[in-house]
């Protein structure tokens, strides 16, 4: 069987892509014709980005890179079922349905009962705190850690008129800080991250947590560290505090999206299809397996960790991310040619760089990697 690396999606993501359809929606931002000019893309990018966060673009960009990297997403089917919503017809085949044990919400009510506490052993009461102390109460607007809400999951195994009642609890999948801490417990089962929604997202912030990173993230971070370095060396100082805060999949899928005209979703669908991405997944599901197997696979993640690590060091000494994709370079020495071998050396001119081509590139996780950083072709 072929690894595979997926992510648990908080449905709170659907209210985000409810309205994708919609011509007001930011997954149509750059819907129009081709743009071929880099100058003309450019700043299509600086005007859609000018309030990212206000626009709602950046939680469908961040989205949409997740729908790139990860093979499918782990979706509470219960909480679907009780939802009134749809999931976008883009990431239909992407999504895996799957019933949480019991267990998940057990353990995830001992973390909210634990959090509760420390949150009370502070000194000042926080935001956070007077959140947890309305969700347990049981007159508060969300019942999902009560004996009743528990038998309710139990019932809803074995009879779908139970649905009808959880409609308006918060098992469906209010933007509450029990149900982020659900998701998180919920992933750990899976052996997956959680992709919380911004609704979530803000109550962990609150608390001092964040999601944690996946491998993607991991990789990513680990690329644009190496490449983005001599940065602080070579530009005024007045741009030295300028952070690129978009990932690097969802700028691929938004530069893709300006440059052909069309739809976030649309795009990323299109990269993620490529072979090129495909081979990343394939890493991604690789590493996450050998990671969690033994000893001696863990040995073989650590090898392929470090070979990228070589990949980044390369391309960040050459300024050049086609590096071992299309073409390698060697360095020619004209010193023992006699006569104009020394007239070269003692002009410093006895050693050349030349490329030599890669006759037909393979498509692979390089590739992939390299067009984080290049315009779309």
């Amino acid at each position: 069987m072929v690894a595979t690396s997926g992510v648990v999606l908080d449905l709170g993501w659907l209210a985000v892509l409810d309205n994708t359809d919609s011509p007001s929606s930011p997954n149509h931002a750059v819907v129009g014709g081709a743009t071929k000019s880099p100058t003309q893309q450019d700043a299509i990018y600086r005007g859609v980005m000018a309030d990212p966060v206000g626009s709602g673009l950046a939680d469908l960009l961040l989205f949409a890179e997740h729908l790139v990297v990860h093979e499918f997403f782990i979706i509470d089917s219960l909480a679907f079922q009780a939802r009134l919503g749809r999931i976008p017809l883009e990431i239909t085949d992407y999504v895996i349905r799957k019933e949480p044990d019991l267990s998940v919400y057990t353990e995830a009510s001992k973390a909210v009962i634990a959090l509760t506490k420390e949150l009370e052993a502070a000194a000042t009461e926080s935001e956070a705190l007077k959140q947890l102390r309305k969700e347990l109460s049981p007159d508060g607007s969300s019942p999902f850690w009560s004996g009743a809400d528990k038998r309710l999951h139990d019932h809803m195994e074995r009879s779908g008129g139970a649905l009808r009642l959880v409609a308006s609890a918060a098992s469906t999948g209010g933007d509450t800080l029990s149900r982020a801490l659900f998701y998180l417990e919920f992933s750990r089962r899976q052996g997956d991250v959680a992709l919380l929604g911004p609704g979530k997202r803000k109550w962990l912030q609150l608390i001092g947590h964040a999601m944690e990173a996946s491998m993607h993230e991991l990789i990513a971070k680990k690329f644009d560290d190496k490449l983005q370095a001599d940065l602080k060396s070579m530009v005024p100082t007045a741009f030295s505090t300028t952070q690129v805060t978009t990932p690097p999949v969802a700028e691929l899928v938004l530069r893709t999206a300006i440059a052909q005209g069309i739809s976030i979703l649309d795009a990323a669908v299109q990269i993620r299809e490529s072979a090129d991405a495909q081979a990343y997944r394939a890493l991604l599901g690789q590493l996450r397996s050998q990671m969690t197997i033994n000893r001696a696979t863990r040995m073989e993640a650590t090898r392929l960790l470090a070979a990228l690590d070589d990949t980044a060091t390369l391309w960040a000494k050459h300024h050049d991310t086609l590096m071992g994709i299309t073409h390698q370079k060697r360095e020619l020495s004209w010193e023992k040619i006699p006569l104009i071998g020394d007239i070269l050396k003692a002009a410093g001119m006895s050693k050349t760089e030349i490329r030599d081509r890669i006759l037909n590139p393979q498509p692979g996780h390089l590739a992939f990697i390299s067009r984080w950083y290049r315009r779309p072709d």
